[in-house]
C-alpha cells in the first residue's frame, strides 16, 4: 500500500490544530500565600463545570492547577477557603470576568487575610 505523499503533511497539520485549541481553551491558575498570610484551609477553585480542591495551603506556599471548561461554560474563576478558626459558610473570592472560550492564565496572591491581589493574561502569555 503506497502512502500519499501529502498524508504526512495532513497529520502534522491535524496534530498542531489540536494542540492550539487546547492550548487556547484552558485556564492555568496559580494561587500564592504571602509568608505573613494565614494558612487556608478547605480550599476549592471553580472554573465553569470544574472544580479542584486542597485541605490545606500553608503560609509561604503555592499551588497550581489547570482547568479545561466545557465549551460555553462560564469561565470566571471562584475561590472558596476558610481560615483557622474560621465558621460558617467559606469565604468567596472571584476571579475577573473573562469573555467567550477564552483561555487565561491567573495569579491570585493573598498577603494577608482578605487581602487578595490577582494578576490575569489571554493565553498565550506569561506572569512573573
Amino acid at each position: 500500500m503506497n502512502t500519499p505523499r501529502w498524508a504526512p503533511l495532513a497529520l502534522l497539520i491535524l496534530t498542531l490544530t489540536a494542540c492550539r485549541s487546547w492550548h487556547e481553551d484552558r485556564v492555568e491558575v496559580e494561587l500564592r500565600l504571602a509568608p505573613q498570610a494565614p494558612a487556608l484551609q478547605d480550599i476549592a477553585i471553580v472554573v465553569g463545570d470544574e472544580r479542584m480542591s486542597w485541605a490545606t495551603l500553608e503560609a509561604g506556599a503555592a499551588l497550581n492547577a489547570t482547568f479545561l471548561p466545557t465549551q460555553g461554560a462560564d469561565r470566571r474563576l471562584t475561590l472558596l477557603y476558610a481560615t483557622p478558626g474560621h465558621t460558617g459558610a467559606p469565604l468567596a473570592w472571584m476571579g475577573p470576568p473573562v469573555g467567550g472560550d477564552a483561555g487565561y492564565r491567573i495569579v491570585i496572591q493573598m498577603t494577608a487575610p482578605g487581602q487578595i491581589q490577582a494578576r490575569h493574561c489571554l493565553l498565550p502569555c506569561a506572569l512573573d
